[in-house]
């Protein structure tokens, strides 16, 4: 499951508490993210192990988890997915973009001397990276950017997979994904994860602080340090 308690224990479906929230809303118990299939959890993990891995700090049973973690991505890449960042089952962008990511890592902390933890599957997680990211051919917007699904064609401030190494700082994709976010999605210094619908950027959901990093280590790893980039 994408969650459970600190015990270990599946997290319970969603329930209302008697008690005031946030004005406007309700105060709730519980998480409904217990039933649904995250596909970029899955990815955002091998980044996580492929970082343990570079460090030397990833045990047998370790690499055992992540090769488990892999096989999933391979078994249901194909499904439409909640996505941790998401509301409803679809075939995001940024889902496939964060395993491409993820395989990508595991596969080059793994590739070390014949007869290491994950050597063998190496090239397993390579190729499967390969062909994910060549399925994304339906996620490119006519403006030469990544778009949120093959459906939904706005820009999305989480599609920077620059930042994660999943493609180079000089890739056209990233590029134009970039511009458009600097663009579309930024007013006053800050930056929005995506535009709800046509209203002002401030009219339908607050800044996404997250959003203004990843757009700022984005611009670093294109090499530009003009201050004027979202912060």
């Amino acid at each position: 499951m994408p969650a459970y308690t600190v015990a270990g224990e599946p997290i319970p479906g969603e329930r209302g508490l008697r008690l005031p929230g946030y004005p406007g809303g309700t105060a709730r118990a519980g998480n409904r993210v217990t039933g649904q299939f995250q596909l970029d959890g899955l990815g955002e993990s091998l980044q996580l192990f492929a970082a343990a891995a570079r460090l030397d700090m990833l045990a047998e049973e370790n690499w055992q988890a992540a090769a488990t973690a892999a096989e999933s991505i391979e078994k249901r890449w194909h499904e439409p997915d909640a996505g941790i960042w998401e509301l409803d089952d679809r075939y995001w962008t940024h889902s496939r973009l964060a395993c491409v990511s993820g395989l990508r890592s595991l596969a080059a902390a793994a590739d070390g001397p014949p007869g290491g933890p994950g050597h063998r599957q190496a090239a397993r997680w390579s190729a499967l990276a390969d062909s994910l990211l060549a399925s994304l051919g339906d996620a490119v917007h006519p403006a030469g950017r990544w778009q949120r699904t093959p459906q939904d064609p706005r820009v999305d401030a989480a599609l920077l997979p620059v930042i994660r190494g999943t493609l180079p700082a000089e890739d056209p994709r990233s590029r134009a994904t970039m511009g458009a976010v600097q663009d579309e999605l930024t007013e006053d210094g800050y930056v929005y994860r995506f535009r709800h619908d046509a209203r002002p950027l401030h009219k339908s959901e607050g800044a996404f602080l997250l959003c203004g990093f990843w757009m700022a280590q984005a611009a670093q790893a294109c090499g530009d340090g003009d201050s004027r980039s979202p912060q």
